[in-house]
C-alpha cells in the first residue's frame, strides 16, 4: 500500500477542507485515518475507503491555521495501525477565481468584418440583457462580461448611437458589470512600426475622451507572441496590464517539445505544450504565468497569463459550453490547486473561459452559481472590470512577482508572412505615414494657409491597426468569408498609403513655395532625425549630397553630373571592390566572401555548409533542403557605387530569386535587396511543410547583431 495526502484550497460552506488522497492498494480496504501533530492527534476517525489498484479520492477536515508537517495513521476496524505517512499539510488560501466571459472575435477571418461588427452590436446587448436577469443573485453569481477591446466598444456606439452607448456606459459598465478593455485588438505587435506601436498606444486615451470610460488593461487573446518594444509607450499612456492568452497554432506538432495530449483541446492549447509556435504559458511551466514585464529602461506592465482562451479553463473543471456535473469539476479543481498553491500563492486568479464568435449566455454562469452555493473558497466570480484582479495582485503581491525582459517570441509564426505582398505593401505605409506627417507639420508652421489634416492621419492608423490584428492570415478557412476578409484588409492599406501620398505631395508642394532658388533645382527632403550622405540619380545625371537632419538640401540641374553606367553580364561569378570592401560570389549566386579591407581581414565563414546570402529550402519540415545550382550575374558600375544583380532559380522552390548586391562607393556598407518571384512550391495544403531561409555565417569575434525591431533595439 502506497498513499500520499495533498492538501488543497477547497474550503465549504460548513467549513470542511478537502484532502487528496493519491494511492495504490491491493486490495479493497475500509480504513480510518487520524492526523497527529508531533504526538498530539489534531483529528481522528476520519473514514477513508480505497478501492484495489491505482486511485484518487479524499477526505474532509478541519481547516489548520498554520503550515505543518502532519502524520496521517490509518486504523482498521479493529483499531490496529495498517499504514502511516508524513504529508506536508499548506494552510488553505482562501482565493478568488475571476472568469473572463467574453466573445473572442478575429476582426475577420472567421467571418468577413461587417458580419463581425454587426455582432459586436448583438453581443453587447445581450450581455446586458443577461446582467439584468441575474441581478437578483448573490453578488459572485451574477453574469459579467468584459469586451476584448476597443474595436469591439467603439463599434456598438458607431451602430447603435452614442444615446445607446452612454446608457450602456451607466447602467453596466461604471458598475463594473461590464468591462473594456482599452487595447485595439488582438494585434501582430512585431509587424508595427515605432510609429504604429505609439498610435496603437492612443486608445486608452481615445476611450476616456470619447466615452469617459477607465481602463489601464489590455487583452492580447488567440495571438501567440508580442514585442518587448510595445512597454515603453503603453506603460508612458497609463497602461499597466495584459491579459494574455495565447493560441499556440499548433499545424504541426514541435519535435523539440512535445505535446500533452491528455490536455483539453492540445492543438491549440498553449498548456499542452508541443505548439508550432513555441509559446510557454503553461502551469507546469519553470516560466511564471504572472510577471512584470520590463524593458531596458524600467518600463513595466504586469502581464497574467491564462492558457487559450477556449480550452485552458478545463484544468479547473470550467468550459465555455457543454460544462461537466459539479463532482467532475470538483475532482480537476482540486488537483489543479494544488499545484496551483505550491507556484501561485495569490488569493486571487484570473481564468479566461470562452470561445470564438460566442453569443452571451448563462451555461458557464449558472455552473458558477452552483459551484458557489456548495464551495466558500475558492469563490468562482465572473469578470466585468479587467483591472481589478490586477490591483489586488498589484497591492499585495508586487514585492514577490518575478520581473522578466525580451520579446514574448512566437508572434511572427504562420499569420504575418502567410501574405508577404500584403505585409510589404503595409510596411510601406507603415513607413510613409510618419514622414507624411512630419512634411504636414513643418508645412502647417511654415504657412497659415496649410491646415493640418488630423482627421486623415487618424483614420490612417486606425486602417493600418484593424489590418494588423492577429486574424492576418490564411489559418484554416476557404471561401467566401476569407475572400471578402481580405478584400476588407487590402482596402485598409491602399486607403493608408492613399492618405500617405496624397498629404505628402500637398505638405510639400505647399513647403517648396517657401523655397526660393536661382536655377532649376531639385529639393532632396530629409524625413529622419539624422544627417546622411545620398546619391541623386536623376535623367540629367548624378550627385551625392548632404542632407541635414529632419531637413532639405537644394541641387541645382547644373550641379549633377553626366554618368553612364559600365554593364557587364556574364555567367562567371564577379569580384567587384572598392575602398571599403572586396566581395567574391560562388556559381549559385551566394556570396563567398566579403572581405573588410579597413579591418584587413575575412567576414564570412569559409567552412560553413551554406554561404552568405544563400537561399536554403525545405519542402518535407526539416529533414532535407536544397539550394540553388547556377546564376547568371549582371555587374553595373559607376563612379558612385558598383551593383551586383543576380538572378537564379530554386528547382524545389519553383520560384526565380533576384538579389541585388550594392556597394556604395561614397561610405562603408553593402546593401542587399532579395526578391522571390513566384515561389509555387509554396503554396499548397502542406505549405507547414515549407519553410526558405537565407544564410548569413559571419564569422567575426565577439560581434553585435543589431536588430532594429518596430522601436527597440535587439542586440
Amino acid at each position: 500500500m502506497v498513499i500520499k495526502f495533498i492538501s488543497t484550497s477547497m474550503i465549504t460552506h460548513d467549513n470542511s477542507q478537502r484532502i487528496e488522497v493519491e494511492y495504490r492498494a491491493d486490495k479493497v480496504y475500509h480504513l480510518y485515518a487520524s492526523l497527529i501533530d508531533n504526538d498530539k492527534v489534531v483529528q481522528q476517525s476520519i473514514p477513508l475507503h480505497l478501492e484495489s489498484g491505482e486511485g484518487r479520492t479524499c477526505i474532509f477536515i478541519n481547516p489548520i491555521n498554520e503550515d505543518k508537517i502532519l502524520t496521517a495513521s490509518l486504523f482498521d476496524k479493529e483499531g490496529k495501525v495498517v499504514y502511516s505517512t508524513n504529508f506536508n499539510y499548506k494552510k488553505p488560501i482562501k482565493r478568488t477565481i475571476y472568469t473572463m466571459i467574453s466573445s473572442h472575435t478575429d476582426i475577420g477571418l472567421h467571418n468577413s468584418q461587417y458580419i463581425q461588427r454587426n455582432n459586436c452590436s448583438r453581443f453587447i446587448d445581450k450581455a446586458a440583457e443577461l446582467i439584468d436577469n441575474t441581478a437578483d443573485r448573490d453578488i459572485n453569481d451574477r453574469y459579467r462580461y468584459t469586451v476584448e477591446g476597443t474595436w469591439f466598444w467603439n463599434n456598438y456606439g458607431a451602430d447603435r448611437g452614442n444615446s445607446a452607448a452612454e446608457s450602456v456606459i451607466e447602467k453596466y459598465i461604471n458598475t463594473d458589470d461590464i468591462g473594456v478593455c482599452a487595447g485595439v485588438a488582438g494585434n501582430h505587435t512585431q509587424v508595427f512600426g515605432l510609429e504604429e506601436m505609439c498610435r496603437s498606444a492612443y486608445e486608452k486615451k481615445r476611450l476616456y475622451e470619447n466615452w469617459k470610460i477607465s481602463s489601464e488593461t489590455i487583452t492580447m487573446v488567440d495571438n501567440n507572441g508580442m514585442s518587448m518594444s510595445l512597454i515603453g509607450p503603453y506603460s508612458e499612456a497609463g497602461y499597466k496590464n495584459i491579459i494574455f492568452s495565447p493560441n499556440q497554432w499548433n499545424p504541426i506538432p514541435s519535435s523539440i517539445w512535445k505535446t500533452d495530449t491528455t490536455k483539453n483541446g492540445y492543438t491549440w492549447n498553449s498548456d499542452a505544450a508541443g505548439g508550432g509556435a513555441r509559446i510557454d504559458i503553461r502551469y507546469t511551466s519553470e516560466l511564471p504565468m504572472v510577471f512584470f514585464w520590463e524593458d531596458n529602461n524600467k518600463n513595466r506592465l504586469l502581464v497574467w497569463g491564462a492558457p487559450q482562451y477556449e480550452n485552458g479553463c478545463a484544468v479547473f473543471g470550467f468550459y465555455p459550453k457543454g460544462n461537466k456535473p459539479l463532482h467532475e469539476i470538483e475532482d480537476a479543481m482540486a488537483r489543479q490547486l494544488s499545484l496551483l498553491d505550491q507556484k501561485y500563492p495569490y488569493e486571487v486568479w484570473l481564468n479566461v473561459c470562452y470561445s470564438d464568435d460566442q453569443t452571451p449566455n448563462m451555461e458557464l454562469t449558472d455552473t458558477i452559481k452552483e459551484w458557489n452555493s456548495k464551495w466558500k473558497w475558492p469563490k468562482i466570480r465572473t469578470l466585468g472590470n479587467p483591472d481589478r484582479p490586477f490591483e489586488i495582485l498589484r497591492e499585495k503581491y508586487s514585492d514577490i512577482i518575478p520581473i522578466l525582459i525580451g520579446d514574448i517570441t512566437g508572434g511572427w509564426y504562420q499569420h504575418p508572412i502567410a501574405v508577404p505582398e500584403l505585409l510589404a505593401d503595409k510596411y510601406s505605409a507603415d513607413r510613409s505615414l510618419p514622414n507624411a506627417e512630419k512634411w504636414s507639420v513643418t508645412a502647417s508652421l511654415l504657412s497659415s494657409d496649410y491646415e493640418y489634416p488630423a482627421e486623415e492621419f487618424r483614420r490612417a492608423w486606425d486602417y493600418l491597426l484593424f489590418n494588423d490584428e492577429h486574424s492576418y492570415g490564411t489559418s484554416g478557412y476557404q471561401g467566401r468569408r476569407v475572400y471578402e476578409t481580405w478584400i476588407q484588409h487590402r482596402d485598409w492599406i491602399e486607403k493608408a498609403q492613399m492618405t500617405a501620398d496624397t498629404v505628402t505631395q500637398k505638405a510639400l508642394e505647399s513647403i517648396a513655395n517657401n523655397i526660393t532658388s536661382d536655377s532649376e533645382s531639385y529639393v532632396v527632403f530629409n524625413p529622419t532625425l539624422l544627417e546622411r550622405k545620398e546619391l541623386i540619380e536623376q535623367k540629367e545625371g548624378h550627385s551625392c549630397v548632404l542632407v541635414p537632419s529632419l531637413g532639405f538640401c537644394k541641387i541645382s540641374k547644373n550641379e549633377l553630373k553626366p554618368y553612364k553606367p559600365e554593364i557587364i553580364k556574364s555567367q562567371t561569378p564577379p569580384t567587384v571592390e572598392n575602398d571599403y570592401y572586396k566581395i567574391t560570389f560562388f556559381e549559385n549566386g551566394s556570396i563567398k566572401s566579403i572581405f573588410d579591407k579597413v579591418l584587413d581581414r575575412e567576414l564570412i565563414d569559409q567552412n560553413n555548409a551554406y554561404h552568405a546570402n544563400e537561399f536554403i529550402y525545405t519542402k518535407d519540415n526539416h529533414k532535407s533542403f536544397s539550394t540553388p545550382k547556377t546564376a547568371t550575374f549582371k555587374v553595373e558600375k559607376t563612379e558612385v557605387k558598383t551593383v551586383v544583380i543576380v538572378e537564379t532559380f530554386e528547382e524545389n522552390l519553383r520560384g526565380k530569386i533576384i538579389q541585388r548586391i550594392t556597394l556604395p562607393n561614397y561610405e562603408k556598407r553593402i546593401d542587399i535587396d532579395n526578391r522571390i518571384i513566384g515561389a509555387k512550391d509554396m503554396i499548397n495544403k502542406n505549405r507547414y511543410y515549407r519553410y526558405l531561409y537565407s544564410a548569413f555565417p559571419f564569422m567575426v569575434e565577439n560581434a553585435k547583431r543589431i536588430c532594429h525591431l518596430n522601436g527597440s533595439v535587439a542586440e
